[in-house]
Formats: structure tokens, sequence, C-alpha cells
């Protein structure tokens, strides 16, 4: 929860009334008490709005004193003040919770793609038309109208498919405005980067592709339209999104396109919770400042400024020591006299720290011959987008891979004229819980801890761009991608593993389908990205033992908190899982529930019945409490 708190200090300068100071120092506590029970009261406690809290200090006088500093332009208490205004007594609290700037109407669409129907084959699974066409043709419907639109898609890839999608169809009906449809996103170069917001500021564009790298942060100018390719990762990301469009008291249109998944269709089905109060409410954000890779960044910035020494490990925490040895090992610390700093060679390591990842090294994708760096991407995606041979798309053009160096962190992507194909990854994921550090205090089968993350990527396949079929397979021989992270596992009790096999089912086909289905709904309790957590895709050639559970993780290596976060909603989660089971109408399974088109084993291991039957069992367990003694 956010919880926007104004605060009152009084500056206390060096005097020799004693008791003057004192009063002062004491006020200031007061200040921080009331504020800080305000917050819990107002915000901290799950509120629908943040807390202002306006409380400051008594009258400040004596020689010691100069008064009270406020932050506020209309209301300033400058040094020279002897009193803070009636209005902000000690203890006060205004909660905030309605939005006074101006704005014109908004209509917000909610766009499901129809229903594919093909001549005499029934459609029991609810399968749907391509989301990333409907976007792309919607696109290209408001430019041709000269409505000027702002298209946010969630990943990189499906920037540049639909400007490419959306200029396939301008270039059979409206070829004069393809120029005015580009994409954004945050691999560009900066050069690159501030050429497309110029241009879209200035009015030269009227259609942009962009990933939320254009959320916030850049002046847009005036647009009448956002277009939004599936669910954001977040509540307080789909009105951010929205917001982009409309200026001052200018009318504007939002349109959400859903894809097939669980989530978004839940949404399709129930739009009104994006309108409802508790719609409007962010998710609970998440962050892990104990990650090592997060806190390394963090103790070469301080040590740049200010030696540290051993009380600072206090500050820091987590292991705070170890890391300490490997950046002395790195080369990045010295220790002198009992202190770390920074080595001379560092100046202002903060510039390379990339706030968009954890994972600080990143490689570049050149252009062939020329060398030019056409983009950046961080490390752990490499082996999935630009690998050798693998169809790389930068601003709707296509690119061939054809080398991949990782000790130098570089790319060498060959142009290609015509390309009728895209390429996918074939790779396996390993996932193992190494210890338990955390247990639901109600739910004693859902529990947190320390997960290893072993992916493997051991081949690709070429598909057809126009009818999705695969054309060639290559085999591929790269180093494993491994990393230990933090994950929520959800033990299910061996007698209903038996129970399933009993009835002819596949047990672990349910705990995949509940595993992708859970995937998905986390999004809507927890501040997170789709490509931030995942699960286990286990493979139909797969013969290792597996304990009967089934795991979240934090798809970064060291844990990011958003499985930490979601354990407190782990009841609510196998709830929401099980009541979209009871809704969808498909038999086996389909993109509505069990599937996840991100699946590395395309849905091969998936069983519904068997999923709805693992449900069935531990929603008893959460209704009459017998989790720990069935476990």
């Amino acid at each position: 929860r956010f919880a926007a708190v104004e605060v009152w200090f009084a500056a206390v300068e060096p005097c020799a009334d004693v008791d003057a100071a004192a009063e002062a120092c004491a006020a200031v506590v007061d200040v921080a008490e009331a504020c800080a029970a305000a917050v819990a009261a107002g915000g901290g406690g799950g509120g629908d709005a943040g807390v202002a809290a306006t409380a400051g200090p008594p009258a400040c006088t004596g020689a010691g004193a100069s008064g009270a500093t406020h932050d506020s332009e209309q209301d300033q208490c400058g040094p020279t003040s002897g009193a803070c205004p009636a209005s902000c007594s000690a203890g006060a609290v205004e909660v905030v919770d309605h939005d006074a700037s101006p704005s014109g109407k908004r209509l917000f669409v909610v766009w499901n793609p129809p229903l594919k129907f093909k001549k005499d084959v029934p459609n029991d699974a609810g399968a749907r038309m391509s989301a990333i066409c409907e976007c792309a043709l919607l696109l290209t419907t408001l430019v041709k109208q000269r409505v000027r639109t702002l298209a946010f898609c969630k990943v990189r890839k499906l920037v540049e498919l639909v400007m490419v999608y959306a200029h396939q169809d301008l270039d059979l009906s409206a070829p004069h405005l393809k120029s005015a449809v580009r994409s954004y996103r945050s691999g560009y170069t900066r050069e690159l980067r501030r050429e497309i917001e110029q241009q879209l500021f200035q009015g030269k564009l009227l259609g942009v592709t962009a990933t939320c790298a254009m959320e916030l942060g850049v002046d847009v100018g005036h647009l009448d339209c956002t277009l939004i390719l599936g669910y954001p990762s977040s509540r307080a990301s789909l009105w951010q999104q929205a917001g982009r469009s409309g200026r001052g008291t200018k009318d504007a249109l939002t349109i959400l396109v859903c894809f097939g998944s669980p989530l978004d269709q839940y949404v399709a089905r129930n739009p009104s919770i994006l309108f409802s109060a508790s719609g409007r409410k962010g998710e609970e954000a998440v962050l892990d400042p104990h990650n090592d890779t997060v806190m390394a960044e963090h103790m070469v910035c301080a040590a740049t400024e200010k030696a540290l020494d051993h009380a600072d490990s206090s500050l820091f925490g987590g292991d705070y020591q170890a890391i300490a040895e490997h950046l002395q090992e790195a080369g990045r610390l010295l220790l002198f006299q009992e202190c770390l700093r920074a080595h001379p060679h560092i100046v202002r390591p903060s510039l390379n720290v990339d706030v968009r990842s954890v994972q600080q090294e990143t490689v570049e994708v050149k252009l062939e011959h020329t060398l030019e760096v056409l983009e950046s991407m961080p490390y752990g995606k490499v082996i999935f987008e630009v690998y050798p041979g693998a169809i790389f798309l930068h601003e709707g053009k296509k690119f061939l891979i054809t080398t991949l160096d990782m000790p130098q962190l570089t790319a060498i992507a060959r142009p290609l004229e015509s390309c009728n194909y895209h390429t996918k990854t074939r790779d396996h994921t390993d996932v193992d819980v190494l210890g338990t550090m955390q247990t639901h205090p109600e739910a004693f089968f859902i529990r947190w801890g320390v997960v290893r993350v072993r992916t493997l990527v051991w081949g690709f396949k070429k598909i057809a761009s126009k009818t999705m079929n695969v054309v060639d397979m290559q085999p591929l021989d790269l180093a494993p991608f491994e990393y230990v992270s933090k994950g929520m596992h959800f033990d299910v009790p061996p007698d209903v593993k038996a129970e399933v096999e009993a009835n002819g089912l596949d047990f672990i086909g349910g705990t995949h389908g509940i595993a992708h289905l859970m995937r998905q709904c986390v999004q809507l309790f927890v501040m997170c990205d789709p490509g931030d957590i995942d699960c286990e895709h286990p493979s139909p050639l797969q013969h290792r033992q597996r304990p009967s559970r089934f795991v979240l993780f934090d798809a970064r290596p060291g844990g990011i908190g958003i499985t930490r976060a979601a354990l407190k909603h782990g009841p609510a989660l196998l709830r929401m899982c099980h009541e979209i089971l009871m809704q969808c109408k498909c038999d086996t399974g389909c993109l509505a529930c069990v599937h996840d088109p991100n699946c590395t084993e395309t849905n091969e291991v998936v069983d519904k019945r068997a999923a709805m039957m693992i449900l069935d069992h531990l929603m008893l367990c959460l209704e009459f409490g017998a989790n720990g003694a069935l476990l």
C-alpha cells in the first residue's frame, strides 16, 4: 500500500539554549509518531486511499529553533515563521479518496476477440481469434481515422509483432501512413528512443506500439486513444496506461484487448472488477532489498560516497559479509583501515546500475559488418531470444542471429530481405526446493522457501508465419542457465495423489495445470509482470520422480519478493483457480483455464480433470482446517 505522508520538520541549530532545542526535538518525535499512527490506521491497514498527514509541531520559539519548513508551495512556513498554521494541529489526518484533476469523458472498452469457427468443427474449447492481430487491426483502423493512438504490449516481441501486422495492413490499405506507425521499447538505443519520443510529442506519429517503457517518465503530448494488449501486470499499470490518452478536459478512448488466458477471460467475464472500489485499488507492491545482486550494487554505490565499516552491516542486513567478500574478490571494493572503499577507478557506479532489471549484465546485439549496436538485452533472456539461428525482430524488421559470443557479451545479427517464419526455443526447466523458510499460518501445505532453477535450451523450432505450422527443428548446444531463487510450493497430500491416479488421471498433469492457472491469477493479488514468475513445465519424456507438489518461483536470480508476498494470499489463489475451472466449459483444458501459451512443453502434460479433483480436495482442506492432519 502506498501512503502519501506530508511531514513537518523542525530544524534545530546548535545553540546554548538546550531547553528550546530539546522542546523542538520532542515536537519532531511527536509528529513522527502521529504520522506513523496515521499510516498504520489509514494506509498500512489496507485502506482504499492513501493518507495525507498534515500533523505539525507546535509553535517553535527560542534561540535554538528556526521554525518549521514545509515542501508545499501553497502553504509554506519559512524558516522565519514562528508558528504553524492552525490547520496543522498535531494528529490531524485527512483521507484523500478522490481525484480532483481536470479530466474529460473516458470510454473504456473491454474487447474480447471473436470465437474461432470452422465449417463442421465445433469449438468446444472456446478458442478465439488472435488478440495480436485484433490489436494491430484496431491500431490501423484508428490511425486511418487520424486518431493518435498508443498501443501497449507486455513484452518486446509483441511490440514488434503488432507493428509488423499493422504495417502489413497499411501496405494494402493506406501505404502513405506506414511511416506514421513506429515501435518503442527499452532495448532500443538511447538515440533511437529520443527520436521516437520527439516525433510522437510533435504529432508526426499517429500510432506507436510500446512496452511499459512509455508508461511513465515520457512526455507523449496529446493522445486520443490507448490500446492495451492483454491485462497488464497490475491495476496500477492498467490505469496508468489508460491515462496516457486524454489530456486536460479532452475526451479519450481506452480499449483493453483480451488474450485467451485465464486472467484475461476472467476480466472479460467480470469487467465490473476494473471499475469497482477494489478494482481501483492497487495491488500490494513488493520489494526484496536482500536480493544479493541488488544489494551488491547498492554497496558499491554506498562505498563510493562513504567508506563502509562493521556498523553498516546492520543497515544492509542479509548476507552483507559474503557479498562484501565477493566484491573484494572482484576488485570492486578494497579493504583499507578496516573499512570497505570503492576501487579508485569506480567514479559513479550508479550510472551502470540497470533500474529495469535485476541482472546487471547485458548482451549487445550488433549489426553484421558494421557492428552497429541495435539494442542491449538482459543476460537471462539471451538464450531464449538471440541464440544462433534465431529470427530477431527490431523495429519491425527481421534479422538472423549468426553468432552468440557469451564471453564477449555480443550477438551478431544479419538483416533479412524476406523471411516467412519465426523461431521458438525448445527448452526444459527443473525446479528443486532446497529449503522451507516460511509456512502459511492457516494452510500448512502452503510454504515458501529457497529453490534452485536450472534451464537448458536444447533446440529451436521454425514456425511458418501464416500457417503457424512447425517447418523445421534444429538442435542447440548452449550452456544451462542456473540460479537460486525463492518460491512458493503447495504440497498435495499423498492420499489425494493416490485417488487421482486410481481414477486413471495424470497427477503431474493436474498439478501442472493448476500451476499454469495460478501463475496467471497471482497478478491480481501482487504487483508483478508475467515474466517475473514461472512454474515447472513437466515434459512427457520426463521420468524423474518428483514430490507431490506444484511450485511457483521468482524468475529472477535471488528472488524479488513476489512469491513471498503471494504466500499470504495462497488460500485466496486456490479459491480463485477453483472458481475459474468450474466456470470454464471446456472438457480437457484450454487457454482460458489450465493451458498456457508460454508453456515450454506446449501443454502436453496437462490434465484438467485431475486439476479439478486436486483443487476439490484442497478446498476441503481449507474449509475444514484438516490440512495439517492430512500431511
